[in-house]
């Protein structure tokens, strides 16, 4: 018998609405610190305008391109982990983008609360979705780590001879923090994982090459943006980007990321100005996302009834 044709028939036709568990005044901080975070950015890019702003767009379809294949990397790659461990159908990588949109705008690991409580209701799945979900997660931050000071490592030399305003100290403040939770993930790991080593493995290098991929990915957008830009900066900021990325329980880490990219880059307008409009990017591909999935929800709910 075809099990990913029966784990797909098993698969009710509506998913469940995104319901990320938690509590009131943490989504209130989430949301004012992502109003925040939009208001940077927002003031950077309409500062001079919409005329300023329009001159400034990127006219290369390459830079929008770029952009949304970086975002579906993530997507993409968890369906691929989870149609690797579960046999995931395809209609699995709809929860997977809601996954995505929670951590991102709601808060984060929000997101692996709902795709834990959409598998739990699939019995015909997986009978133990919540330690294959905490496996996955725990690793997709390993990789980060891993990822991180690798690209960190190729960064410093670059963050002393670029003419930006880099404080290098909280780089090494965001460094130590990496690799202490790695070797805390390390030391712990026979009592916190729950898969066997071979298939840690195997979604440890999904998730590498993962991260490898959308920092490419964002890289290249970012070049096609600006051609003449130093490839130095590309990958100073992209080290940047993973290392806000390490920040645990912070949502809208794109917006925080352009929020101190225009900080840094504060005396290159165009240059902060690609850099926010990428976050804004990710931004609206996310309401996007949300609200389509939403719509489609709705309507399904309403045919059932």
């Amino acid at each position: 018998m075809n099990t990913s044709a029966s784990a797909q028939s098993s698969l009710p036709a509506e998913l469940p609405s995104l319901k990320p568990s938690s509590s009131g005044w943490q989504r209130w901080a989430a949301g004012a610190l992502s109003l925040v975070l939009l208001s940077v950015v927002c003031w950077h890019l309409f500062r001079g305008g919409p005329e300023a702003l329009s001159e400034n767009l990127p006219t290369a379809p390459a830079f929008y391109l770029a952009i949304f294949a970086a975002y579906m990397t993530q997507p993409v790659f968890d369906w691929l982990i989870f149609r690797r461990l579960w046999r995931l159908p395809a209609t699995g990588l709809v929860p997977l983008i809601k996954k995505r949109v929670a951590n991102d705008v709601l808060f984060n690991y929000s997101g692996e609360v709902y795709f834990y409580l959409w598998a739990r209701q699939r019995t015909k799945l997986t009978s133990a979705p919540f330690g294959t979900v905490k496996d996955v997660s725990i690793m997709s931050a390993l990789a980060g780590n891993l990822v991180t000071l690798a690209l960190m490592a190729i960064a410093w030399p670059v963050a002393t001879g670029v003419d930006l305003d880099i404080p290098q100290r909280p780089l090494l403040l965001g460094g130590s923090v990496v690799v202490i939770t790695s070797l805390v993930i390390l030391g712990f790991s026979r009592k916190i994982f729950s898969l066997p080593a071979a298939r840690l493995r195997t979604v440890l290098g999904f998730h590498t090459v993962r991260l490898l991929l959308s920092t490419l990915l964002m890289a290249t957008a970012w070049y096609y943006a600006m051609p003449t830009e130093p490839v130095e900066h590309w990958i100073l900021f992209g080290a940047l980007r993973l290392l806000v990325g390490r920040l645990p329980f912070i949502p809208s880490k794109d917006l925080l990321f352009a929020a101190a990219a225009v900080v840094l880059a504060h005396s290159q307008s165009e240059l902060a100005t690609v850099l926010a409009l990428s976050a804004g990017m990710i931004l609206a591909i996310n309401l996007a996302f949300g609200l389509i999935l939403s719509l489609t929800g709705l309507f399904s709910r309403s045919e059932e009834a």
